[in-house]
């Protein structure tokens, strides 16, 4: 019944071509008369509806979804109502309607929907356009509609912008006491906080907090600070790691909420890293000296470590080697070519009994994970995974 109804239309288009336009309801009747279906694969969404014809309809309105054997008969009705060389009055933009719809077959008829929400289904991002985001694109993300963040600017020029709350000011300076920061140094203070102490002897507990700003992979061992006056937090980032200071010590139960809000804003963006994740993208992006090669899960017969199939507790082994590296011979040297190992483990995971010889040369602890340093080489260690270790090591939280 409903392909007699289609040749209906068809033939109703023919005879009123020549001298009447077809009408809203005799395109309405067209469209529905070719939407049915048994399953979703029978349905086809005619995307290609000419910008010109967005016009303001009271019955019809993208999507055009229909079987898509009669595909080519709707699209020819849609092409000769929507003729460019025909005046519209009152077109309205493309992106009012939901061109790229979810497509389903329910009680024999093409059915399609866009999501109208952060976290609704999708399968591509042209399906999330009306998400409604007040800062970046709506973009369809892990099968869910979420709102991109905007360019992601450097980390230096949000702190350095962050908009301030009434008593705090801001300074920018070359260093503050102990604490000086490799890229820059920010200071802020509220005359408004009370210390209740001071992490320097016979200074006056002020309300200063800094954030001292490195160069990703330039960051001071925080072993050298004066016991008092190490970080209290650390935030890395793709390019840039803030140490922030603060010359209130622990006497706060709870942080002002000024910086409560800037700590949960940096943690959120999106090229932040918790220090696990940055200590492997640091293995990873590790600009490598002439004859050095690295690769991952890549092991000799001495420098193995216990694998887990289970990320959670053994997030990933990296190895270098050099074949111009000669090392002197272990108990169980495994070849002509030393390889090193730098193992991660989640703690309370990693392996602790080894054969003679192929125990770890060296262990790092990161926040809540071990980095064990596996070598064919014992303790003999080449000049370039000393600098992997020591930067690893600065990373310690």
């Amino acid at each position: 019944m409903r392909k007699k109804e289609l040749i209906f239309a068809a033939t109703l288009l023919i005879l009123l071509s020549g001298c009447v336009q077809l009408s809203e309801e005799q395109l309405k009747q067209g469209i529905d008369a070719a939407n049915y279906c048994n399953a979703k694969e029978d349905c086809v969404n005619i995307a290609d509806f000419p910008y010109q014809c967005h016009i303001l309809m009271d019955s019809l309105k993208p999507p055009f979804l229909v079987n898509k054997a009669d595909a080519p008969e709707i699209t020819a009705l849609l092409n000769s109502f929507c003729e460019p060389s025909k005046s519209y009055v009152g077109m309205i933009g493309i992106a009012a309607y939901c061109d790229e719809p979810l497509i389903k077959c329910e009680n024999g008829k093409c059915v399609g929907s866009c999501p109208q929400s952060a976290g609704e289904y999708c399968e591509n991002s042209d399906q999330c356009f009306q998400v409604p985001c007040f800062e970046g694109l709506a973009i369809c993300k892990e099968n869910k509609c979420a709102c991109s963040s905007p360019p992601e600017e450097a980390v230096v020029e949000f702190v350095r912008s962050y908009p301030l709350e009434a008593g705090w000011n801001r300074s920018e300076v070359e260093s503050y006491g102990y604490w000086r920061g490799g890229i820059a140094t920010i200071v802020f203070e509220n005359s408004e906080i009370i210390c209740k102490s001071s992490v320097m002897p016979g200074v006056e507990p002020k309300p200063v907090w800094v954030f001292a700003f490195f160069e990703s992979g330039k960051e001071p061992d925080p072993e050298p600070y004066p016991k008092g006056l190490s970080p209290m937090k650390r935030f890395f980032f793709k390019n840039e790691t803030i140490f922030v200071f603060t010359q209130c010590g622990e006497s706060f139960q709870q942080l002002p909420s000024f910086i409560e809000k800037m700590f949960s804003e940096l943690e959120a963006r999106e090229d932040f890293s918790t220090p696990l994740e940055h200590s492997i993208n640091f293995l990873r992006n590790y600009s490598l000296q002439e004859g050095w090669v690295r690769a991952e899960q890549e092991f000799s017969r001495l420098a193995q470590p216990h694998i887990y199939d289970d990320k959670e507790k053994n997030p990933a082994n990296i190895t270098f080697k050099n074949d111009e590296i000669i090392c002197k011979p272990t108990v169980m040297n495994a070849g002509p070519v030393p390889v090193f190992t730098f193992s991660f483990y989640k703690k309370g995971f990693e392996p602790t009994a080894f054969v003679l010889g192929s125990g770890p040369s060296d262990l790092i602890e990161v926040d809540e994970h071990i980095i064990l340093l596996f070598s064919d080489c014992g303790s003999s260690i080449p000049t370039f995974i000393q600098e992997l270790t020591y930067g690893l090591g600065r990373m310690r939280v």
